[in-house]
């Protein structure tokens, strides 16, 4: 698989619905939120005097954990949306719009699948 497709076959999992827009008021306080408890955090482990000790303690392993999927989740946002940028730039795309969306995605995923 070439590094396009890898791109869509996350966008697929995630889906389509699942993506928030940046400009959505719940998902400017949900970053803002995850963005000070991340602080907070990183605060905390630098502040520990045994780093290895910080992860030995359940709590601090809870708390990066529950940081990671919004970080995932924003990542895939940013990808797709750099994808859309890179094929509206370059004309790369078959058809009109986008990046093609969910249907598109799913189709990638499917031709480049290995048997």
């Amino acid at each position: 698989m070439n590094d396009s497709s890898d791109r869509r076959v996350l966008v697929a999992i995630v889906g389509k619905d699942d993506m928030p827009a940046f400009d959505e008021p719940l998902f400017v306080v949900e970053t803002v939120c995850v963005v000070w408890f991340t602080g907070e955090v990183a605060l905390r482990f630098a502040a520990a005097p045994d780093h290895l000790a910080f992860f030995r303690s359940l709590m601090n392993v809870i708390d990066v954990v529950s940081i990671v999927p919004y970080f995932i989740t924003l990542s895939t946002v940013i990808a797709h949306h750099t994808d859309d940028d890179d094929y509206d730039d370059h004309g790369d795309h078959g058809g009109g719009g986008g990046g093609g969306g969910l249907a598109a995605s799913s189709s990638a995923a499917a031709s480049n699948k290995v048997d």
